[in-house]
């Protein structure tokens, strides 16, 4: 029994001896035994799995959203080693972070870097994309095209002319489409033998030989191009005004000959070549005439002067190939006839409402669509309806998406598929022949604003009054490189003011078609109520809009 004491003694003198030995260490500032034998597990290192928004310009401050696991307050963020600002610990999953404007567009890594160096990284996690020294145009697709052409070999290459912006090219159908050339672009015209082959009227008339990535100016006084339907190369230009004349070129335009000889009116609007006799080509001009030769354009006959001003001009393909034309859209009194003999001497008026209606465009369907199609015809008022007629001209009924349209183009093989082209909506396309309509502008940038005004409160927020939009104007955001349209019932928007004292608060001033000139004033909620508090007035002033204000009563 007194043997157990002694033992249990000894133990118990023993873990005192450890206890007081480890005081002492402790006493003597060496804590190398206490941290290991007491120090916590160490902390796990963060992941990151996610980054919100994935890219962004750099001329802007880009705020975004790292999503991952082990993040600690007072962790740190980087781009392959540059540190981020305003880094905001939200949770152990979540930051917050600015991308500053300025750095190099490329590609980045993200780190996360907690407090005790354990750090985590997500490769390719943020993209700086170009914004300064680019026009951003975001969102803000459509505008004012006045022709669409379509490859008639690659029927999914098209080209869209805008007068106020350029050329744009779509590879996909008009699924998407690309700028290809500034500043001016009115028509385009296809070599239809070698469709790579294109020419533009651009202020004078240049070509491309690779679908429009380079493009040579024409010595040739014209700046209307003709291609010839069966024969690769030949090509004949038009001139007007000063530039009057006819000229003609077997080279793809590398040299010219002036083909005049009994075009006693020089002043060519238009020229088509016969479907079924490729030398008889007929030109009319802008008063009126009409000329015919049969040797390709060596002589010419004067056939008649039927209307005022030859706007629109086309053969019908089947049939007995009659010829169309129609007058300008300020002749008075309008009209658009027809003519089945050979010398194109008789006319007959086309049935209203096209014939009593200047036709911006006829256009006939392709041999290829059969000849289920062959009275099929289509047609344009001047800045109004369009029409069409499977009759022959005898009956018409609306065709197309929007007023105003400018062109149609029609699939060379395909009669589902159809664009038309408008003042205001840029491409819209049909794949059931007319039944149904899309738009078709992603990236056809013809949008042109007339008045910007910025959010004094939100620099990167910006409004846009748009030249010929109809019924409201545009916000952008991320200084616009996103833009989102405003619908505004009823009104025509002229004008934009953000208010300077008030947070989102917008007035819009405009023409509205039940109460005319007024202002309408949006508090955030994009609901447009009219501003009873406003009087307006809209002046011309050095040739621009000004608005003037006053506080009523």
């Amino acid at each position: 029994m007194r043997r157990r004491w002694f033992i249990i003694l000894a133990v118990v003198l023993s873990s005192m001896t450890l206890l007081l030995l480890q005081l002492c260490l402790l006493a003597a500032g060496d804590f190398t035994g206490a941290t290991s034998a007491l120090a916590a597990p160490l902390q796990q290192a963060p992941t990151v799995t996610e980054v919100d928004p994935q890219s962004g310009p750099n001329d802007l401050d880009t705020p975004i959203v790292i999503s991952g696991t082990g993040f600690v307050n007072g962790a740190t963020v980087s781009l392959d080693g540059i540190s981020l600002d305003d880094v905001e610990w939200v949770s152990s999953s979540a930051l917050k972070a600015t991308v500053p404007w300025g750095m190099d567009p490329r590609v980045y890594t993200l780190t996360v870097t907690n407090p005790g160096d354990q750090s985590g990284s997500l490769p390719s996690a943020f993209e700086v994309e170009p914004g300064i020294d680019v026009w951003n145009a975001g969102q803000l697709y459509g505008g004012h095209v006045e022709h669409i052409a379509i490859n008639p070999l690659t029927t999914t290459t098209l080209y869209a002319a805008s007068p106020q912006v350029g050329l744009f090219r779509s590879r996909d159908g008009a699924e998407n489409w690309s700028f290809i050339h500034a500043p001016y672009a009115k028509q385009v015209a296809i070599d239809p033998i070698t469709p790579t082959t294109i020419y533009m009227r651009s202020g004078f008339l240049l070509r491309s030989d690779d679908e429009g990535h380079n493009w040579r100016r024409l010595d040739v006084p014209g700046e209307v191009a003709y291609p010839h339907p069966t024969t690769s190369g030949t090509v004949y230009a038009s001139g007007k005004g000063d530039n009057a004349g006819l000229w003609k070129s077997d080279n793809y335009g590398q040299t010219w000959l002036t083909v005049t000889t009994g075009l006693t009116d020089a002043q060519v609007s238009g020229l088509v070549f016969h479907p079924t006799h490729p030398l008889t080509v007929v030109v009319g001009t802008e008063n009126g005439n009409l000329f015919r030769t049969t040797d390709g354009g060596s002589n010419w006959t004067h056939a008649s002067q039927p209307v005022q001003y030859v706007q629109a001009l086309a053969f019908n393909p089947f049939g007995e190939h009659e010829l169309w034309v129609s007058d300008c859209c300020f002749c008075q009194p309008p009209v658009t006839l027809k003519s089945t003999n050979v010398d194109y001497t008789e006319w007959i008026t086309v049935a209203d409402p096209v014939g009593s209606t200047p036709s911006e465009y006829i256009v006939f369907p392709p041999l290829a669509w059969g000849d289920t199609y062959s009275n099929t015809i289509f047609a344009s008022e001047c800045w109004a309806a369009a029409y069409k007629s499977t009759d022959g001209g005898d009956n018409w009924e609306d065709f197309g998406p929007v007023t105003g349209t400018k062109d149609i183009a029609l699939h060379p093989t395909n009669p589902d598929i159809i664009y038309t082209v408008s003042d205001w909506a840029g491409v819209t396309k049909s794949t059931d022949g007319g039944a149904t309509w899309q738009p078709a502008n992603n990236g056809l940038t013809a949008i042109v604003p007339v008045q910007l005004a910025a959010d004094p409160y939100q620099p990167d927020v910006l409004y846009a009054v748009v030249d010929r939009l109809r019924d409201g104007l545009y916000k952008g955001t991320r200084g616009g490189a996103a833009w989102r349209f405003l619908e505004i019932a009823g009104g025509i928007a002229t004008s934009v003011l953000v208010d300077p004292f008030t947070p989102d608060r917008v007035y819009v001033g405009g023409d509205w078609s039940d109460t005319g000139l007024g202002v309408y004033r949006d508090d955030g909620d994009e609901t447009w109520p009219p501003s009873l508090s406003l009087l307006i007035r809209l002046t011309n002033a050095q040739g621009g809009r000004r608005i003037t204000h006053s506080r009523s009563r």
